[in-house]
C-alpha cells in the first residue's frame, strides 16, 4: 500500500537522540524501546525538552529510547483483519478522531467495516487527502 512512516531510530545515548532530533527536526516522539504508545510517551519541541525527559526516564544500552520524527496534524488509523483458510473476511478501520498525538484511554474511535480489501483502500486514501 505505500504508506509512509515518519522517520525513527532507536537510541541509547543523548548524543545520538540529540544529533536524530537535530537532523529530523523538532517535533519527535520519544518512547522507551519496550513501549508501543501510552503515559511514557512525550512529544519534545527542543533539546532542552528532549534532555528533560531523558533523565526522567533513562537512557542506556540497556534501555534505549524510540525517537520519531513527530508530524503535525497527522492522521492515525489502524487496521485489523480477520482470515480464514488465507482468505480475509472481515476488515475494520480503527480510526483516532482526536489526532495521532491522543493515545490510550483518552482516546475517541470510530469503527467501520469494509466488505474487500478495495473498498478499504479508496477510503484510506480518501481520508488521507
Amino acid at each position: 500500500m505505500n504508506i509512509r512512516q515518519p522517520k525513527w531510530k532507536e537510541l541509547s545515548s543523548f548524543e545520538g537522540a540529540s544529533a536524530f532530533c537535530d537532523t529530523v527536526g523538532y517535533p519527535c516522539l520519544v518512547r522507551p524501546s519496550y513501549v508501543l504508545s501510552g503515559a511514557a510517551m512525550r512529544v519534545v519541541f527542543n533539546a532542552k525538552d528532549l534532555r528533560a525527559y531523558l533523565s526522567e526516564h533513562g537512557l542506556s544500552k540497556e534501555y534505549p529510547v524510540v525517537i520519531s520524527k513527530f508530524i503535525l496534524d497527522a492522521k492515525e488509523l489502524d487496521i485489523d483483519a480477520v482470515a480464514w483458510n488465507g482468505q480475509v473476511v472481515r476488515m475494520v478501520n480503527i480510526r483516532n478522531d482526536e489526532g495521532s498525538e491522543i493515545h490510550a484511554v483518552r482516546s475517541c474511535f470510530s469503527f467501520r467495516q469494509f466488505p474487500n480489501m478495495l473498498k478499504m483502500r479508496v477510503f484510506i486514501q480518501v481520508m488521507l487527502l
